[in-house]
């Protein structure tokens, strides 16, 4: 455990709303369970071991809400997160590209393809999240959470140089 972290409960969380927060591939590669919405403006977020500020803050850029992260105990984390990846998703689509340009090249492309009502682009360690809202009532009353994964696409990018 670290000093002075929360330790977070799972009390409260609804996996399928809070599958719709986050591409699954996050989930799998940081460790991070979104929870709950507190008040309308706060995210509580939990991670098994050890914290990963770098997710919270890429979930805080992309939901517009506040979000507090803090660890789990072992066994409501392994319950929380199977529930999570068990529960119906946003569409992901994952792309790969050798360079910078590509990736900007697409990302250009998709949005004149799909002439989304709102997007967002959030870069995550070698990941470039790309969320579309694709009509107006996709977007939810808390922050820009989703109300279902109806009328929203992900597009997760990733430049590999090797490519």
């Amino acid at each position: 455990m670290q000093w002075s972290c929360p330790v977070l409960g799972a009390s409260g969380f609804s996996p399928r709303a809070m599958a719709l927060t986050v591409p699954k591939i996050f989930i799998e590669q940081s460790g991070l369970v979104p929870l709950r919405v507190a008040g309308s403006k706060i995210l509580y977020a939990g991670f098994e071991d050890r914290l990963n500020a770098s997710a919270a803050l890429m979930l805080e850029k992309m939901t517009e809400l506040k979000v507090e992260s803090g660890l789990m105990k072992t066994e409501e984390y392994r319950t929380a997160r199977s529930a999570i990846l068990e529960s119906e998703a946003i569409e992901v689509k994952e792309e790969t590209f050798g360079d910078t340009d590509s990736l900007a090249a697409r990302v250009t492309a998709v949005l004149e393809q799909k002439q989304p009502v709102e997007s967002k682009l959030v870069r995550f360690y070698r990941f470039y999240w790309l969320r579309l809202w694709l009509e107006p009532r996709a977007k939810g009353q808390q922050g820009t959470l989703p109300r279902s994964a109806e009328d929203l696409v992900d597009y997760v990018f990733t430049v590999d140089r090797l490519a």
